[in-house]
């Protein structure tokens, strides 16, 4: 997944992100009940745009962006594993 998308939303906003939050004529994202319970609507780049479209296709999501295997919303916990296990890989670093 891009890190474009990482950089502007937190870990929950992220987890409730929708498909039909995206926007691609507008080029936006909306994050809905974001901090303080208001949604706001931030941009997407055209590179960005073109890899969840790849994203969307690889993994044939129904209605959340980050689903798991079952199709239910990701939880904060397999975030943390999935984050855990992504640092352990070789090339990466904690500084």
């Amino acid at each position: 997944m891009p890190c474009d998308i990482l950089l502007a939303c937190r870990r929950q906003e992220l987890l409730d992100l929708k498909i039909k939050d995206i926007n691609g004529q507008r080029m936006t994202i909306t994050v809905r009940q974001g901090k303080g319970k208001k949604d706001r609507i931030t941009h997407l780049s055209k590179k960005l745009l073109g890899d969840l479209r790849q994203y969307y296709k690889a993994y044939s999501l129904k209605i959340y962006l980050f689903e798991g295997e079952s199709g239910n919303q990701y939880t904060a916990s397999s975030v943390r594993q999935i984050v855990a296990k992504a640092g352990k890989k070789p090339g990466l670093s904690n500084g």
